[in-house]
């Protein structure tokens, strides 16, 4: 282990360590010690002693009251030293046969069940050496027994896997080598990148997932491998050349063509069902349009109808026994009274006519070639019978696909229960009450997607939208106490709801006696109760920030953006942790991470690979693309964005930027990109089409997670996400969001995952206040224009344990908050368990929003947390100036990269940013000097100084090469 990863906690003494220590002569108490406390952290022997931090000696020596100095001790007193401690912890020294067993434990017990790296693989085997009594390996013998037990592994599988296969199965698999179309083989077809959400696309998926389906090979050994596993060999696999594959045994090859097949066919059908989502939704909306503009044309808007109402109102009352034709045609015309006739038959009722004639009209002109191949290539399952007519639609629709017939047969039963009744009218024949066939086609494709959106409905062999029970842990009834132990909750729900009542109340009741002297909030009965809070008072403003910034601007002016990221990259050596697909690699350690940093540079600031070679002459395009091919994935971008979040938490100085901090603000920005894929979509908040980062950014800058969305995906679901997937040291308590960023069940889900959702509401003054008990609107009178129903604590009771088994999967990561959430929105009210974590919300909610009204540091907490958020995605777009700012691909694991790589560039902007920072106030003598407003106003989020650009040399003197300019004839 490094020394520097020791903190003081680690080496305080207790009184039995300390007899056992002053056993030893005064003047050499101090080595034993260190030598002592080392071992009893990481279960080996320093050798330099002088290399341990000083304040670690100096703690340990103020412990033993001895002076901090490091006497030398001969080599027969050390190994003596080294004895004695190992007979305190009653370990022993490692042998040949501790090798045998760490290999056999590592390849049996650990990699089957888990996918981890050589360091996470070491730091197991570390505490199971601890566990055995067994003293820690040198570092080469640990590296080498991990290579040999991780190929022993592999081998074993690979073998197995290809076992399983049947001669027919093989030969069909490398098959997949052989020449297809458009000049590719069958496995270069599946391969095919197919992202624009059409027809057309949809058509090529079916053909791909055709040609998987072909397979009927045992995946039960692949389903059971961890995810990550079966993702990093099909990764691998993709980037094999023709030489690779051929140079492979043919277990490893067969293995990996397996494994690619499973995880491929997985991939297509959660394309094509997303794709047939998007389709769904954009024939409705694209109809509506189409309507609305064909009304808006056929529509004469008649004005002064009153008028004309009255003129004939006093027509025939004057002359009641006239003809229209001689007395209300004179004042009217017959052309007005037509106009009047067409504009009320253009409303209403004839709108949905017109919208249900265009729906039906593009689905049977053109998106009905999609459905047969859908139908025929994907199973759909649900586990609520109460969807199984949904199934029985579809096998319906199959069944007479090709038919040429209006509608369905007499004697055929066609399921309509799934159906609502205003749809009914549409597609029975209100003369003849027979049911038309393409109707109800499209509206029971209508209703799929509905119930494929809140996972009703699921799909066999897909992934995204697998069954929805496996992303529950199956074993919880069993160890029910250990994910309730985990969560840090009570077993029983009554006193759940107990201590949640208790707070209920006692918000409420302390918000009723703050409102009548609380003179920033108000609440009104006007509009059916609205709450009315002051703005925030400006801040005061701060006195050495420009000095500091002043200081900076003078020392590193024109600091490039890349020396920043070679900075850290020099300091914490992430790009020795990024992880080859490749089988073997070549290149000399600095060259790989001169290539990874050019590469994460091209990337993160949008100017490409090709640009990046301009000033670096002995590096092309081509070796660039290798390395980002085979080193930029997700995983070692997440490692590096980690490791380098860490390393900012321990340069900062406590007594200017405070302590650890426990709350981050989180937020997205919009980003335009390429829009022929799914991700992309229209943003009726930004305006234009592109895709959302979501990151999450604490008090400081450090941002501790991004993901990137699509614009219409759930910010809530993104939010939750950070907090349980950040990879760093930090705790996160407090999340501030912004008004998208919070719903009830976000509400639950983060109180139940143990940290507070605190939103700046925007709509505040529409905000209502949940009563915990029926006597709480006479009770509380000061809140009655703003109190609504009642708590259903019974409802949250009865739903507890079920609700808090989702909970448990979130956090142990059997599937994302996404999919979770998904099952619980407005398409599916009635799930008991969206009632109950609503209910749970309400009541959560109302206990912030009480808190927020009452405490004026609570808004103004908030407010300063979102500033921070807002200024990283200000900040961001300074470094991704490349292409005008557009994200320029397709692919979504592009964009992905795209995304980290800004990511980790402006973080090491703000890790370089704060220790300049710290040496300026250190060298101008401005710590004892920072006031309040300083250190509030103070963030390495600052860019005046940083050149993203690069070099633009002028040389008057030189001219271009092999350029001549000649005179016109």
């Amino acid at each position: 282990m490094s020394v520097s990863d020791l903190t003081m906690n680690e080496f305080g003494l207790t009184q039995e360590e300390i007899n056992f220590i002053k056993t030893r002569h005064t003047s050499k108490q101090l080595a034993f010690a260190l030598l002592f406390k080392y071992y009893q952290k990481s279960h080996q022997f320093i050798s330099d002693l002088t290399k341990l931090p000083a304040y670690i000696i100096n703690q340990v020596a103020n412990q033993l009251n001895i002076p901090p100095v490091i006497c030398e001790v001969s080599s027969r007193t050390y190994d003596n030293y080294l004895s004695l401690i190992r007979k305190y912890f009653k370990t022993s020294f490692s042998k040949k046969t501790h090798y045998k067993e760490l290999e056999a434990w590592i390849k049996s017990e650990l990699l089957p069940a888990h996918y981890l790296s050589d360091e996470e693989i070491k730091n197991q085997a570390i505490q199971y050496l601890k566990e055995k009594g067994i003293e820690t390996f040198k570092e080469k013998t640990m590296a080498r027994v991990i290579v040999d037990a991780t190929n022993a592994f592999e081998n074993d599988l690979f073998e197995k896997l290809k076992n399983s296969l049947s001669t027919t199965d093989e030969a069909q698999l490398n098959g997949l080598l052989l020449p297809y179309k458009e000049g590719l083989s069958y496995l270069g077809w599946v391969n095919k990148e197919i992202n624009n959400p059409s027809l057309d696309s949809i058509l090529d998926l079916m053909e791909q997932l055709s040609i998987l389906n072909r397979f009927n090979f045992d995946s039960a050994t692949i389903q059971l491998m961890p995810r990550k596993r079966t993702i990093h060999y099909s990764e691998a696999f993709t980037r094999f050349n023709p030489s690779d594959l051929k140079q492979m045994t043919d277990n490893k090859r067969c293995a990996h063509l397996m494994i690619h097949c499973h995880t491929r066919k997985e991939n297509v059908i959660d394309k094509t069902i997303d794709m047939f989502n998007r389709i769904i939704r954009n024939v409705i909306h694209k109809s509506e349009k189409r309507v609305v503009r064909k009304l808006i044309n056929d529509v004469k808007k008649v004005y002064g109808k009153d008028t004309i109402l009255f003129n004939i109102a006093e027509v025939c009352l004057e002359q009641p026994d006239a003809t229209i034709r001689d007395k209300i045609f004179p004042i009217v015309g017959q052309d007005k009274l037509k106009n009047i006739i067409d504009e009320y038959k253009k409303k209403g009722p004839k709108y949905q006519s017109l919208l249900h004639q265009q729906i039906r009209s593009s689905y049977a002109t053109y998106y009905r070639r999609m459905v047969q191949p859908l139908l025929e290539n994907i199973v759909f399952r649900s586990n609520n019978s109460e969807h199984q007519p949904i199934l029985d639609a579809l096998a319906l629709i199959k069944k007479y696909f090709d038919s040429n017939k209006t509608y369905f047969p007499d004697n055929e039963e066609v399921p309509l229960d799934c159906l609502p009744d205003k749809w009914k009218k549409r597609i029975i024949d209100p003369t003849s009450g027979k049911i038309k066939r393409i109707c109800y086609e499209v509206y029971v494709l209508k209703k799929l997607a509905d119930r494929i959106r809140c996972r009703e409905i699921w799909i066999e062999s897909s992934f995204k939208h697998r069954n929805p029970d496996e992303d529950l842990p199956n074993n919880f009834e069993e160890d029910k106490e250990v994910y309730f132990d985990e969560l840090s909750l009570p077993l029983d729900g009554d006193v759940f709801i107990e201590q949640l009542k208790q707070r209920h109340t006692n918000a409420l009741a302390a918000l009723n006696g703050n409102i009548p002297k609380n003179t920033k909030v108000r609440i009104s009965p006007q509009n059916g109760g609205r709450i009315i809070v002051t703005p925030l008072t400006p801040q005061a403003e701060s006195n050495n920030i420009g000095i500091i910034k002043k200081h900076l601007q003078e020392k590193w002016e024109g600091t490039n953006l890349i020396d920043m990221i070679k900075e850290v990259d020099l300091e914490n050596q992430f790009t020795h942790d990024f992880i080859s697909y490749g089988q073997k690699i070549y290149l000399k350690p600095n060259e790989i991470s001169e290539r990874i940093l050019l590469s994460i540079y091209g990337m993160g600031t949008n100017v490409g690979l090709k640009h990046m070679c301009a000033g670096n002459a002995h590096v092309s395009e081509y070796q660039l693309r290798h390395i980002k091919n085979y080193f930029l994935s997700t995983d070692n971008l997440k490692n590096a964005l980690s490791k380098v979040a860490n390393a900012l938490f321990k340069i900062r100085l406590k007594d200017i930027w405070g302590d650890m901090p426990i709350a981050v603000a989180s937020d997205s920005t919009q980003f335009s990109a390429y829009f022929q894929n799914l991700i992309s979509e229209y943003h009726n908040r930004y305006g234009g089409r592109g895709v959302m980062i979501y990151w999450h950014v604490e008090k400081n800058a450090c941002c501790i997670h991004s993901q990137l969305k699509s614009v219409s995906s759930s910010e809530v679901s993104a939010m939750i996400e950070g907090v349980l997937r950040h990879c760093t040291e930090m705790s996160v308590q407090k999340n501030y969001v912004d008004t998208h960023g919070q719903s009830e069940v976000g509400f639950a889900f983060s109180h139940l995952l143990g940290f507070s959702l605190m939103p700046r509401l925007a709509n505040l003054n529409k905000q209502k206040l949940a009563q915990c008990e029926l006597g709480d609107y006479q009770k509380y009178k000061n809140l009655q224009p703003v109190l609504t129903d009642t708590i259903n604590w019974q409802l949250i009771k009865e739903q507890y344990s079920q609700i808090v088994k989702y909970t448990a999967a979130m956090k142990a990561g059997h599937a994302d908050p996404e999919s979770i959430l998904r099952r619980f929105n407005q398409n599916n009210l009635k799930h008991p368990a969206y009632l109950a974590l609503s209910q749970l919300g309400k009541v959560l909610k109302t206990i912030f929003i009480c808190n927020y009204l009452m405490h004026e540091s609570i808004r103004q907490e908030i407010q300063e947390g979102l500033n921070v958020v807002e200024l990283w995605n200000g900040v961001s777009k300074f470094i991704f100036y490349g292409r005008s700012g557009e994200i320029s691909s397709n692919h979504e694991k592009a964009q992905t990269l795209s995304v980290l790589s800004l990511h980790l560039l402006q973080l090491s902007m703000v890790y370089i940013n704060t220790l300049m920072i710290q040496q300026i106030i250190e060298e101008q003598g401005l710590k004892n000097k920072l006031t309040t407003e300083d250190k509030r106003a103070l963030t390495p989020l600052i860019y005046e100084h940083v050149n993203p650009y690069g070099l633009f040399p002028l040389d008057l003197s030189t001219r271009l090469p092999h350029l001549h300019y000649g005179v016109a004839a």
